[in-house]
């Protein structure tokens, strides 16, 4: 009798340790469409900048970036205003956001054809890889 309660007890307890099939994340495919929808959803500020081993996060600090529907993207801090560009794209079968800032020099550096790497409601990480040094340029935009 003890034999077949502690095997009943043994299996109880494993079948309660399965995870269940509803705990597993789904990865939501990133498509321009729905980047673009996520972009123009809000306000952003850019939370992090690394280029070449270098930090450039400061060169962002307190400006506010709107990317419109009409793919303006709008830098504003006081009343400093700087207009660039933006689409989102596909290439390669991976989701990408062309930035385009003429002035200045800092926001230049934004210039780019930036692959996602992270897509969430809050936040969008991208990437650039220089072609001709191989270094790896980063950038987190996180909603206001």
């Amino acid at each position: 009798m003890k034999n077949i309660f502690t095997i009943l007890i043994l299996t109880c307890c494993l079948v309660s340790c399965q995870k269940s099939q509803d705990a597993i994340p789904t990865v939501e495919t990133v498509t321009p469409q729905s980047l673009s929808a996520l972009a123009t959803s809000g306000t952003w500020r850019i939370t992090y900048s690394f280029n070449a081993n270098r930090d450039e996060t400061a060169n962002y600090t307190n400006y506010t970036f709107t990317f419109g529907s009409n793919n303006k993207l709008t830098a504003v801090h006081g009343g400093n205003t700087i207009v660039g560009n933006w689409y989102a794209a596909a290439d390669d079968a991976k989701a990408k956001m062309q930035i385009s800032f003429p002035i200045p020099a800092s926001f230049a550096k934004l210039s780019h054809d930036w692959v996602v790497l992270e897509r969430m409601d809050t936040r969008v990480k991208l990437q650039n890889i220089d072609t001709t040094n191989g270094d790896a340029h980063n950038l987190i935009f996180e909603k206001n």
